[in-house]
């Protein structure tokens, strides 16, 4: 007997309206697509009788099923895109893998104990940044069932999951210095905690390959001047290549170097550690490492299965793989044509 539908997907708009499910996705959630095809999406949506926050388009029949809750937590951290560009995509791949095994699964802002309020018959939580302080009293009461699960940050109750900063750090500088780049610079914000810790393992991996690294702490520009237009301005030995840790610091080092003179590749490198896959379709496609979130959303999802039932886990980190993307924009320092540059 088939099944009736329960819920509209965003699959399902997608297919009516011949678009792709991600740009169906940003549309809906807010993120960045055209003004006037994010209207058509959202009334489609709405004609279609979508309701936002449901992943499952059918629910298979269970004695007894778990209710996921992914949350996402826009206030905390830094880079609110990466809510879309990183998170989301996980959680999505993780709730397909669920909901066939006849979870139920939904997305949701969880900023304080009010908006937790309005999904406290989760089983299961997923926080995006970090376990939040008014969270551990819930989780630690009432049933056994309830578990946390934590993608990026510590989880003192559970479980946790980190890119391999070590590989990412490793497959960064190999392809720096084999290119001859033996002074370098990271971007990064030292004072975020998730960010910090890159711009610490690269710095660890430049040392071991005997190569010059300096560190340019994003924290510390200024309301009109961006940290590293600041390095730029004061140094008279400018590095060859630069390394930044985010989304965010990679474009504001993109948009920098590109207006005063310092032109990718040829005059300096640039590769990042993120999620955006819009950086192929940049004026200079950048090269970079990133989390591989297919990967990323099977090992939630498995882990997900792992806890279900079961009281809360111990604590474990498990590590995300990291892949390298090449785009040309760091070359051979003999290519390049470094005294040109006038800022």
């Amino acid at each position: 007997m088939k099944r009736e539908k329960t819920h509209i997907s965003i699959r399902d708009i997608a297919r009516t309206m011949r678009l792709p499910p991600m740009t169906v996705s940003r549309a809906i959630r807010g993120g960045p697509v055209e003004a006037a095809l994010k209207k058509r999406i959202c009334a489609k949506a709405a004609a279609m009788g979508y309701r936002k926050g449901v992943f499952s388009s059918f629910k298979r029949p269970l004695k007894n099923p778990a209710t996921v809750v992914f949350a996402l937590q826009r206030t905390i951290g830094i880079e609110i895109s990466n809510d879309y560009y990183f998170y989301t995509p996980v959680y999505f791949t993780a709730a397909r893998l669920l909901t066939a095994r006849g979870y139920q699964c939904v997305l949701t802002d969880i900023i304080d104990e009010p908006s937790l309020m309005n999904v406290s018959s989760g089983d299961i939580f997923v926080f995006s940044e970090k376990l939040p302080a008014f969270a551990v009293p819930f989780l630690s009461s009432g049933s056994l069932r309830r578990s946390a699960l934590v993608l990026q940050g510590e989880n003192p109750m559970g479980t946790s999951f980190k890119p391999d900063l070590d590989a990412m750090a490793r497959m960064a500088v190999h392809y720096l210095v084999e290119r001859g780049h033996r002074h370098v610079a990271v971007y990064s914000p030292l004072g975020n905690t998730v960010l910090g810790r890159r711009a610490d393992a690269f710095c660890q991996a430049c040392r071991k390959k005997d190569a010059v690294v300096d560190v340019i702490d994003a924290d510390s520009g200024m309301k009109d001047k961006s940290a590293i237009e600041l390095f730029a301005k004061s140094t008279k030995n400018m590095p060859t290549a630069i390394f930044t840790t985010g989304g965010f610091f990679t474009m504001q080092a993109y948009g920098f170097l590109m207006r005063n003179g310092y032109r990718i590749p040829d005059r300096i490198g640039l590769l990042g550690f993120d999620n955006f896959g819009f950086y192929e379709h940049l004026e200079v496609p950048l090269s970079r490492l990133y989390a591989d979130l297919d990967a990323f959303g099977s090992m939630l999802a498995e882990s997900i299965i792992a806890s279900s039932g079961a009281p809360m886990r111990k604590k474990e980190t498990i590590i995300v793989p990291v892949r390298f993307e090449d785009k040309g924009s760091v070359l051979p320092v003999d290519k390049m044509r470094i005294n040109e540059v006038n800022v």
